[in-house]
């Protein structure tokens, strides 16, 4: 925390950390954890980016890692930005053009962590409201935005187009079109355009437009016929739009949501985490470390509430 402290005293102004990290590790997301919580103690803000493990992962104690971690997180944190393996994973193949991943076609950690990267450039680079002239991006009015209640801090993003790396330059696409995609996207719960008959609501969303002819953008396409004033962006939506590409498109939209979309994940790990204590499974090497089961109780039932807070939206 002193090397902290230090960068700290060079900025005149600061709102805020940005804290990346693993929830299903060892090390990383124990001490992470424990960074988190001084973090949090010393200053104001904090927005983590959290890295959710593959539903298929090789860590034993991957489901009890999760538990704990998000639900020490969840207290000190303004909000947490959910990346889910499973679905960037699929989100990679399309952008790496493949069908299907296979032996022959696998996704390496580069193409991963490429994809990931973009989108969360495209939620935290300047940009400004779309009536207004562009400026730089404030973490303080993003967590306004969408996560003004303590109770609901679970964020995640879904972007669009999906246009593999090779041949994004040659086409061309209209901000109506991937905005209609990202609504059915949300509504269905999908990391891609091939959706499913699911639904999810949300609390409250960001939507950011980045790229050419951001005047022709028709705001009328954002109103729902029904249910909430904005359908499947939820109650709340902001629109932010910066004239600039990101990446290889001409046109790049994302949309940064408060909402159901993690909730099979959260309550599958949930699920696989009480199962494994109900034997005592592997609980042995947590109380060599010092913790005891209540601190698990606590876990479980902290988890358990924001499952009801948002099964109830």
């Amino acid at each position: 925390m002193d090397i902290v402290q230090k960068e700290v005293e060079r900025f005149d102004k600061i709102e805020g950390f940005l804290v990346n990290m693993s929830v299903a590790g060892g090390t990383g997301s124990g001490l992470g954890s424990l960074i988190t919580q001084q973090l949090c103690d010393s200053y104001k803000h904090s927005l983590k980016q959290i890295v959710w493990p593959f539903s298929s992962g090789e860590v034993s104690v991957q489901a009890y890692n999760t538990l704990l971690t998000l639900s020490s997180l969840y207290d000190n944190s303004d909000a947490l930005l959910v990346v889910e393996n499973d679905g960037i994973r699929k989100l990679s193949s399309r952008y790496a053009g493949y069908q299907r991943i296979s032996s022959k076609n696998p996704i390496g950690f580069q193409m991963i962590n490429k994809v990931i990267s973009r989108q969360f450039a495209s939620v935290i680079l300047p940009a400004g409201h779309i009536d207004l002239e562009q400026g730089p991006t404030k973490l303080n009015r993003i967590l306004e935005c969408v996560a003004p209640n303590p109770q609901f801090k679970l964020l995640n993003i879904r972007s669009v187009p999906h246009t593999s790396y090779s041949s994004a330059e040659y086409e061309f696409h209209q901000w109506d079109g991937l905005v209609r995609y990202l609504r059915q996207m949300l509504a269905s719960n999908s990391h891609i355009d091939n959706w499913s008959a699911l639904s999810s609501r949300a609390l409250s969303s960001m939507l950011f437009l980045r790229g050419n002819e951001i005047h022709r953008f028709n705001t009328n396409i954002l109103n729902s016929s029904h249910g909430c004033r904005y359908g499947a962006f939820g109650d709340s939506l902001t629109v932010w739009a910066s004239p600039r590409s990101l990446g290889e498109s001409d046109k790049f939209a994302s949309v940064l949501t408060n909402g159901q979309s993690l909730l099979p994940s959260l309550k599958s790990i949930v699920e696989k985490a009480w199962l494994m204590f109900s034997f005592r499974a592997f609980v042995h090497q947590y109380e060599r470390q010092g913790m005891e089961t209540e601190e698990f109780d606590r876990a479980f039932d902290h988890l358990e509430l924001i499952l009801k807070n948002y099964s109830k939206l």
